[in-house]
């Protein structure tokens, strides 16, 4: 009986813990993002910290969802920790928006997923040098 009663606890200490997928145990790297839970983790992870240009080069999203995105971020500047998921984005983008949203982050490749790991302070370095080469500054 005492087995039994070690064997139940073990398993709901298993079942408990096994879908409570933090940050740092996903690798945000490499797509598909593994485990699955992970996708969540790291595609909020990249449309909360995105730059403007980031999202519409990188990500290849019109100038419309960007805006959109952009001003979502602002709204909710002080509350994006507390976005886990994309679902907060979903309720405010039109669903061709979302969509176009969701499809680029679904074609992710493992460049651009190591680029978007990379801290936003060393990015925006890149972001800048970019901006510059482009409009010829």
């Amino acid at each position: 009986m005492k087995f039994l009663k070690k064997l139940f606890i073990i398993c709901l200490v298993i079942i408990l813990y096994s879908g409570n997928i933090s940050a740092q145990t996903c690798d945000c790297t490499i797509v598909p993002y593994k485990p699955a839970a992970c996708y969540k983790i790291c595609t909020s992870k990249i449309v909360n910290t995105a730059d403007t240009l980031e999202m519409r080069i990188i990500l290849g999203l019109s100038s419309d969802v960007t805006k959109r995105v952009d001003s979502l971020r602002s709204a909710f500047a002080n509350h994006l920790d507390s976005m886990p998921s994309l679902k907060r984005y979903k309720e405010f983008l039109t669903k061709e928006e979302y969509q176009q949203l969701n499809t680029s982050l679904n074609t992710l490749n493992n460049a651009q997923a190591k680029y978007f790991a990379v801290p936003l302070e060393d990015r925006k370095k890149v972001i800048t040098n970019f901006d510059k080469i482009i409009n010829d500054k």
